[in-house]
């Protein structure tokens, strides 16, 4: 599962930095490294959480096979309820524990079938990207933030040229539109 995750982390990361221009590959990068850490954080911080329930869950059932044996060997009914309360208040916070564990575990499937929605994303995009006549060096998607100069200064063309080749006659671009670098 783990080596999955992987996998679709540095298929995103790298559909992004195919799509990008370098002045965002070392953003791209960056955020990469971030995700990949938070998911490593977390999947990390579930393994301690299972380990220190399995622990205590141990602890619980050796304190029920010592309190058996008493109950067999001695009378001290006083003693022994204690000990029952004392077991059923450490059975109600593992069960309180198995709870948080839960939806721990829950909170982290939903963050990893959203990324894995994005990656499936960017995914289709690359390999959208490698087919024939799918984009390559000739086409460039306008992402947020973008202005025709800086595009122009990236791909090293004119904004007289950018306009001329997608038909422009203003300046304004929007998020998602395909412009044309060369002819």
């Amino acid at each position: 599962m783990q080596s999955k995750i992987f996998i679709l982390l540095l298929l995103l990361t790298s559909s992004s930095l195919l799509v990008a221009g370098p002045a965002r590959e070392g953003v791209a990068l960056q955020e990469f490294r971030l995700t990949l850490q938070q998911y490593s954080y977390d999947l990390h911080g579930q393994k301690t959480e299972i380990d220190i329930l399995h622990e205590k869950l141990q602890n619980l059932e050796n304190s029920i096979g010592s309190f058996k044996k008493e109950l067999g060997q001695k009378g001290q009914n006083t003693t022994l309820e204690s000990r029952v309360a004392s077991l059923e208040k450490n059975h109600q916070t593992v069960v309180g524990d198995l709870k948080q564990l839960k939806n721990h575990i829950n909170d982290a499937s939903s963050k990893l079938a959203s990324l894995e929605k994005q990656l499936k994303g960017s995914l289709n995009s690359v390999v959208s990207l490698l087919q024939p006549g799918g984009g390559g060096g000739d086409h460039y998607t306008v992402q947020n933030g973008d202005s025709l100069g800086q595009i122009a200064l990236d791909n090293k063309v004119s904004v007289k040229r950018l306009k001329e080749l997608n038909e422009l006659k203003h300046d304004r671009i929007f998020v998602g539109q395909r412009l044309r670098l060369s002819e």
